[in-house]
């Protein structure tokens, strides 16, 4: 009897380290995120990942919307439902980062994590569609690893364009192919945006702190983790006063036109006045010396 009950706590103790290992199957971070995350194509061959943060909008890189042939692009989902690109809505160069507005509406949209619990040794999952040195396409393909480092970090591409963000460097191998396409944490929620790749182990994605800043920038709603776990829908409500802010900017822009062109306007007439003046005061004192020289 001492011995079942010894081997029960064994059994028990067992179990819960490898709860605390592994929280949750990597079924689950798939099946949670994969319907927020697409196929970003175009006529021209343009293959990338693409992920959505609202019902509309979607990121990727900018070197994937950069050469991306606008009227054709396309994000299809592993449903097989297809959403037209309808334009870009933001592009940054310098952090390789682009967000898109779609036509039509997804219910599914990723949740960013809460960017003060990312650490080094995590576990990280990227998800997207890598090609091979043939350009076959593997779908809406999941990888596993974990975050080696997390800092910043230049790079550049073939085209010459140059490149500077907070990154985080991750062994969840990507390819050409998963550009664009969200690094997630055990809870299926976005760390970063993957990017570029060195080797299969030097793997690299943008950090969601410089896609936060901007889409802060331009007042675009996402959701984010806060600390407590509870999710926190930014910027939904900011939109309204965000345009009402607009218009009192450009009502008051045009007031402050106005006053600064009648006051440099005031200013030259004073100053062709004042040289008017003076010119004809000069005029009228040569005048006077000369009638009092002709009187010698």
């Amino acid at each position: 009897m001492k011995f079942f009950r010894q081997l029960s706590f064994i059994l028990l103790f067992l179990i819960s380290v490898q709860s605390d290992l592994y929280p949750v199957p990597d079924s689950y971070v798939y099946e949670k995120a994969i319907k927020s995350i697409g196929l970003l194509t175009d006529k021209n061959g343009s293959v990338a990942s693409a992920f959505f943060i609202n019902n509309n909008i979607i990121v990727t890189n900018w070197h994937v919307s950069e050469s991306l042939h606008l009227s054709s692009a396309k994000v299809t989902m592993k449903s097989g439902s297809v959403f037209e690109v309808k334009r870009i809505i933001l592009e940054d160069k310098l952090s390789d980062l682009s967000v898109l507005e779609v036509s039509g509406s997804n219910e599914n949209y990723l949740t960013f994590a809460d960017n003060n619990t990312i650490s080094k040794g995590d576990n990280v999952y990227s998800i997207g569609n890598p090609t091979n040195s043939s350009y076959e396409v593997s779908k809406f393909k999941m990888t596993k690893g974990k975050i080696k480092f997390i800092r910043e970090e230049d790079w550049f591409y073939d085209d010459g364009s140059d490149h500077l963000a907070y990154t985080i460097q991750h062994t969840a191998t990507i390819k050409p192919g998963n550009s664009g396409g969200p690094l997630l944490d055990e809870n299926g929620n976005v760390v970063g945006v993957n990017t570029f790749f060195y080797s299969y182990t030097r793997n690299y994605a943008v950090h969601i702190d410089e896609l936060m800043s901007l889409l802060e920038k331009e007042h675009i709603t996402y959701s984010s983790l806060d600390s407590d776990g509870s999710v926190d829908t930014r910027y939904a409500k900011k939109v309204s006063e965000k345009i009402e802010k607009d218009r009192w900017d450009y009502n008051n822009l045009g007031l402050i036109i106005l006053l600064i062109v009648v006051f440099y306007a005031g200013t030259m007439i004073i100053i062709a006045i004042g040289i008017s003046t003076f010119v004809s005061f000069s005029r009228r004192s040569n005048n006077n010396s000369s009638d009092r020289w002709s009187q010698y």
